[in-house]
């Protein structure tokens, strides 16, 4: 499609214009048609998609300051002259990817039934990573701050499957999976920043073999 008809495709896929049926809309029934359909709605939800990750990016770049200066731009050198491998960290590469996709839902303007193949695979591992009354690293089964995260993450999935099992839509359905996307977007966003980079030490590993 690029290569043919490149103008057209990028002006579909991403038609910011483009109107949707109030009638099928799950995520904003609580709103009025007038101001869902308005372009002026449009436009804040496109800032705040914007906005969202912005912060996400400062909040994480700030974090790994110190590791993102240990990167090096040379895709040919695998390891560094103390023979360190330094390649990309696995949970940063699959938390970017996963939060950036929930970003997008979160502010999308609207959600209907089938969209919820979007991210329904990301929410365990997302509701894990987010941080409401601690860290999961520090998850601890004699904990009571831990056994009150796991409830509140027990809830919130099954709230959201909750709401896209309602049909049609309500105004309390869209107005209780607003609320669930934003407190784990909050959550998400107060966790600590995966690291960057993943170290091993290789020549810890030639000696072992």
């Amino acid at each position: 499609f690029l290569s043919t008809f490149p103008v057209e495709y990028l002006t579909k896929a991403f038609e910011l214009g483009r109107v949707f049926m109030f009638k099928w809309t799950v995520n904003f029934k609580f709103l009025p048609e007038s101001v869902f359909v308005s372009k002026e709605f449009s436009l804040a939800l496109l800032l705040l998609t914007i906005g969202a990750y912005i912060l996400f990016a400062i909040k994480w770049i700030k974090e790994n300051t110190s590791s993102m200066s240990q990167i090096e731009f040379q895709p040919v050198k695998l390891f560094s002259k103390h023979g360190l491998a330094k390649r990309l960290n696995s949970e940063f590469v699959i938390s970017t990817v996963f939060i950036s996709n929930f970003i997008g839902v979160v502010f999308a303007r609207s959600l209907h039934y089938q969209f919820y193949c979007w991210y329904f695979h990301m929410l365990p591992y997302l509701l894990w990573k987010a941080r409401i009354f601690q860290s999961p690293t520090e998850w601890s089964i004699f904990s009571t701050k831990s056994w009150m995260n796991s409830f509140i993450m027990v809830v919130l999935l099954g709230c959201i499957e909750l709401c896209f099992n309602v049909y049609p839509a309500t105004a309390w359905s869209s107005a209780l999976l607003q609320m669930c996307h934003a407190s784990l977007l909050c959550g998400l966003y107060i966790s600590p920043a995966p690291f960057v980079l993943e170290v091993s030490d290789q020549r810890g590993k030639e000696k072992t073999t």
